[in-house]
């Protein structure tokens, strides 16, 4: 499956479903997101607050995408339910879109 083009100058969504031991979706006591720009070096972490409940074990927060490059993000969890997931995008910029 092609991966859908992610531009600067725009907004994104990132999910998190956090799950318990018996698959069912589930609210941790902590949950973090770690963000990095491609010309950082360390990670802004955002709390809850930044992050928003959707719904039980459902988070999500908001990204605005500024520079092209890649991007990566780590959702971290902590108390009885410990976890984390990395991941990243790729941004173009929106002035050259390439083929």
């Amino acid at each position: 499956m092609r991966q859908k083009l992610i531009h600067t100058n725009q907004s994104i969504r990132i999910y998190a479903r956090i799950r318990n031991i018996s698959g069912d979706l589930a609210d941790p006591s902590v949950i973090e997101f770690q963000y990095t720009k491609p010309n950082d070096t360390e990670p802004t972490v955002y709390s809850i607050g930044r992050i928003v409940k959707e719904s039980t074990g459902v988070f999500y927060i908001n990204i605005e995408i500024e520079e092209p490059g890649r991007h990566k993000y780590t959702w971290v969890t902590d108390g009885l339910l410990k976890s984390a997931y990395k991941g990243f995008f790729e941004a173009i910029d929106h002035q050259w879109e390439r083929p």
